[in-house]
C-alpha cells in the first residue's frame, strides 16, 4: 500500500496525477522530475516556487467528480 505522498500516477509522459500530499513532497517531485503544478484547490500554497517548480492555480474549478474541467482549458 502507498503512502499518501506516493499516490500519484502517470497518467501520460511526465504527466502525473495525484493529491495534494504527493504535490507537498519534495521528494516526491523530484524523484520524477516534476518541475510545474495545476491545481484546482484553492487553499494549497505552492511551496516550491524558490526550487524552480511553476504553480498554476485554477480557483474555479471545484474539486470533484461531476466537474467538467476540459471547459476551463
Amino acid at each position: 500500500m502507498r503512502t499518501p505522498k506516493e499516490d500519484i500516477d502517470e497518467v501520460h509522459s511526465r504527466i502525473y496525477m495525484s493529491g495534494y500530499a504527493a504535490a507537498d513532497c519534495w521528494e516526491t517531485l523530484q524523484t520524477r522530475g516534476i518541475t510545474h503544478i495545476l491545481t484546482v484547490t484553492p487553499h494549497a500554497r505552492p511551496r516550491f516556487e524558490e526550487k524552480g517548480i511553476i504553480y498554476m492555480v485554477l480557483e474555479e474549478i471545484q474539486d470533484n467528480t461531476s466537474q467538467n474541467v476540459i471547459n476551463h482549458f
